[in-house]
């Protein structure tokens, strides 16, 4: 044989070997329901030693390509739609307080002040009120010719 046939049938043999290996790797690692005699219920690569009975439990296929892109344009058309009705409803939002901004300045003139509040009063009998705050005489101490409130000693000394 020559030389390069030799070198295709290692690969050939490796890629044999490594096939095999990872099915009945992927083949033991199946999980395992298994049951014993007090009804626990275990689930496992291996079978219980105690098990009475023992089931492969089926794993479905997760979904395909197909289906991935499908959900993904699907979720892409859904953000685009809510996308659209966000700004249709902010639209109408600024467009029903402008309106409310036009009836309010239609239905309340505004007020001109001919001249600037004053501290008069009404009547006239009274003098004006000081602009400063007042200032009100502090807090006193209690007179001292009161009798010193002794405390109480409850019973047992304590």
């Amino acid at each position: 044989m020559s030389y390069k046939k030799t070198i295709l049938l290692r690969q050939i043999y490796v890629c044999c070997i490594f096939i095999f290996s990872t099915s009945n790797a992927l083949a033991a690692n199946s999980p395992v329901k298994s049951i014993d005699e007090s009804g626990h219920v275990t689930y496992s690569d291996k079978p219980a030693a105690n098990a009475e009975t023992v089931s492969k439990v089926k794993i479905q296929a997760g979904p395909s390509e197909t289906e991935i892109n499908s959900a993904q344009q699907q979720a892409k058309k859904n953000i685009n739609t809510a996308k659209e009705i966000d700004q249709k409803n902010t639209a109408a939002l600024e467009k029903q307080n402008k309106k409310a901004k036009q009836s309010t300045a239609k239905t309340e003139p505004e007020t001109k002040h001919l001249s600037a509040p004053t501290n008069r009063n009404i009547q006239g009998n009274q003098p004006p009120r000081p602009n400063h705050p007042i200032e009100r005489p502090g807090i006193n101490p209690p007179p001292s010719n009161l009798p010193a409130v002794r405390p109480r000693v409850l019973a047992g000394g304590r």
